[in-house]
């Protein structure tokens, strides 16, 4: 993975709003509403920037802990992956 990894996530009453680098747009709303047992449409993912597609930009755990501390804070939670990290959390 060349490119960092981040993501902003907040909660508006049982709707998660996900700003993220993401690939994947409809994979991510999906795993991420089968994970916290809410509707699909209840979760909506905007990915403006992917950039060059080279940091393997698909769901890893840091999504679901971020939007799982946005929850518990009720407040927005922005996780951002150091260097190392992505090369420890993300695969390919």
């Amino acid at each position: 993975a060349i490119e960092l990894h981040a993501a902003t996530l907040a909660w508006e009453g049982n709707t998660l709003r996900i700003h993220d680098t993401v690939q994947a747009v409809a994979h991510e709303a999906w795993s991420i509403a089968q994970a916290f047992g809410i509707d699909e449409k209840d979760v909506h993912v905007t990915s403006p920037y992917v950039g060059g597609g080279f940091g393997s930009k698909t769901l890893w755990q840091h999504q679901v802990l971020a939007a799982a501390a946005a929850k518990l804070a009720q407040r927005p939670v922005r996780m951002t992956l150091s260097r190392e990290g992505v090369f420890r959390v993300v695969g390919g």
